[in-house]
């Protein structure tokens, strides 16, 4: 009997030990999932979330372009005239209008066909002088995504173009047909200088991405993504498309980027860990399920429901929490405040910097004298998803004047790469 004795004493520090490993080892478990590979990239993989720019956007960059080539001061044709004289010619147009329809090209392919009105100079010698002149000029625009580092640039590239100019071209003092070769140099030029024209960033640092598919739609281009999120979408994403631009991203793979930020982080004060378990967004108000492990000694875990809003600030997204209630606890559980955790930012700002995975491109050359300033109109939520609504505005540097149909408004906005200090939130 003596032999089995010390079995009662092992067993009760079998169990003893087994308490404090049960919660480790759920730990463990709830950090391997987390940061779990999210494995190879499949053919035909479903969208984490959508960047849309309207096509009026795509192509008022791009005819802008095309303007500011047409005005450079090098544009200026040179023609042989009989007993070896020799005339210039410069187009001096603005745009008058402009149309956009799809492009049997590619998928992600526009049509533009913009119109131009203005003069002709040219010089002869000492004699110069002008004569009005109108210009059509049909375009195809590919957009084409490109890896610049870490990120993915969309571009809008020139497919071809053709010129056409509807009146015939006379000026006496010439006498020389001046149509042919004004055509052929003007297209050259346009398909000789055009340069890509950046529309979207895709990625980030803090959340890159694994494949970007283009498409077009009737009224925008869209740019799908996939995150290196371990959680994938449960139902086809559900844009919500609405401005110059839109981002929509689905509320499982928030959470799943989310969750890996915590776990990267891990430790918050005092030996406690933070678990978000589950996101949900309906307009401008959040729910989140959150767990606050602690590791020290035999463990212990508790569960939380934060609820909150969202608002724009500076241009930039906020997650604010406002309330919490207490809804399971392990056995011996401590006292913990988790706004108080939240505050510190880790959790809230990895959602927010996810909302910064795609947006339209902030050009880092001004644009025929004008600049691209971008606003973030609305934040909200739905059909499983958190998305933005965006405008886009096309500023004058000289001018201070908008384009016409553009609101006026103050320069906001931010690229997708831009970084935000991560003490932000409890600055506030």
């Amino acid at each position: 009997m003596s032999r089995f004795e010390p079995l009662p004493l092992l067993f009760a520090a079998t169990l003893a030990a087994g308490c404090g490993s049960t919660i480790h080892a759920q730990y463990e478990e709830a950090r391997l999932e987390a940061l779990a590979d999210p494995g190879p990239t499949a053919s035909d993989w479903a969208a984490d979330g959508e960047l849309g720019l309207s096509w009026d956007l795509v192509t008022t960059l791009a005819v802008r372009e095309l303007q500011q080539r047409l005005e450079s001061p090098d544009s200026r044709l040179r023609i042989e005239l009989p007993l070896g004289a020799e005339a210039s010619l410069a187009p001096r147009v603005e745009l008058t209008e402009t149309e956009i329809g799809p492009a049997r090209a590619c998928d992600a392919c526009v049509r533009v066909s913009a119109g131009f009105d203005g003069e002709l100079d040219w010089k002869l010698g000492s004699l110069k002088g002008s004569v009005p002149m109108n210009l059509n000029v049909q375009a195809v625009l590919e957009m084409v995504a490109r890896a610049q580092g870490e990120a993915t640039v969309v571009e809008a590239q020139l497919k071809r173009a053709t010129v056409e100019l509807p009146k015939d071209l006379q000026v006496d003092r010439l006498r020389v047909d001046l149509n042919d070769p004004l055509v052929r140099w003007l297209q050259g030029l346009i398909e000789r200088e055009f340069p890509p024209i950046p529309v979207a960033e895709i990625g980030t640092d803090e959340v890159p991405v694994r494949a970007v598919r283009l498409g077009a739609q009737p009224e925008y281009l869209t740019i799908q993504v996939l995150t290196s999120s371990p959680v994938r979408s449960e139902a086809a994403l559900t844009p919500l498309a609405s401005g110059d631009w839109y981002l929509s991203l689905d509320e499982r793979v928030l959470l799943g980027l989310a969750r890996r930020e915590a776990f990267e982080t891990g430790e918050l004060d005092f030996e406690v860990y933070a678990d978000p378990q589950s996101l949900a967004v309906d307009e401008r108000a959040f729910t989140m399920g959150l767990r606050l492990w602690r590791l020290a000694g035999a463990g212990w875990w508790r569960d939380y429901q934060v609820s909150g809003t969202l608002e724009v600030e500076d241009q930039q997204i906020k997650l604010e929490p406002s309330d919490v209630v207490e809804l399971d606890h392990s056995r011996g559980a401590g006292l913990v405040d988790p706004l108080a955790l939240l505050a510190k930012g880790i959790i809230l700002d990895a959602i927010e910097d996810a909302l910064q995975i795609a947006r339209p491109a902030k050009l880092q050359e001004p644009i025929g004298g004008a600049k691209l300033v971008l606003t973030v109109d609305r934040a909200q939520g739905g059909s499983g998803a958190l998305s933005l609504q965006g405008s886009a505005e096309i500023q004058e540097r000289k001018q201070g004047k908008k384009d016409k149909g553009q609101k006026s408004g103050s320069e906001g906005g931010s690229g997708s790469g831009s970084k935000k200090s991560k003490s932000s939130r409890s600055q506030r």
